[in-house]
């Protein structure tokens, strides 16, 4: 049940995505909101600013002055549903029991959520007591997403 620090209904993150598509890996920051719909808002501002509600299927992205709505793919649906549970500490009761493992650390803990069901890869908790720490998504082809969640 541990989430990351709140401030005003926000939380701050920094995020690095790694893909081989990429050459280097690309950083970002922001903060995620939930909307009154229930939806997750997550609000880049570096380094470029965008704008991206996550709802229950779809993904839409605002940015400058253009606005796209995609399929959330498959292999991201679990990523963007436990994504959204640990932010704003709500149930994941959309996911099918998948296998996981929690460790302890010298820093804190670890848990991890294999994805054998939806394409492979895991994705991974770490933590110290009740404090969130970051979440990353570690898929197959050597690609990662890492979010890093900061006290504001």
């Amino acid at each position: 049940m541990a989430e990351p620090i709140s401030v005003g209904g926000s939380v701050a993150y920094a995020e690095i995505i790694a893909h081989p598509a990429f050459g280097t890996a690309v950083q970002n920051g922001g903060v995620f909101v939930l909307t009154h719909d229930k939806f997750l808002l997550r609000r880049q501002t570096t380094p470029k600013v965008e704008e991206m509600t996550i709802g229950p299927k779809t993904i839409t992205i605002q940015r400058d002055g253009t606005e796209i709505t995609r399929a959330i793919p498959k292999r991201m649906n679990a990523f963007f549903t436990v994504l959204q549970a640990a932010v704003f500490n709500q149930g994941i009761s959309d996911l099918p029991p998948l296998p996981h493992k929690i460790t302890s650390t010298s820093t804190g803990w670890i848990a991890r959520i294999s994805l054998r069901q939806s394409g492979g890869g895991s994705i991974v908790f770490s933590g110290c007591g009740d404090v969130l720490q970051a979440i990353d998504l570690e898929m197959t082809g050597n690609q990662n997403r890492q979010i890093k969640f900061l006290s504001q």
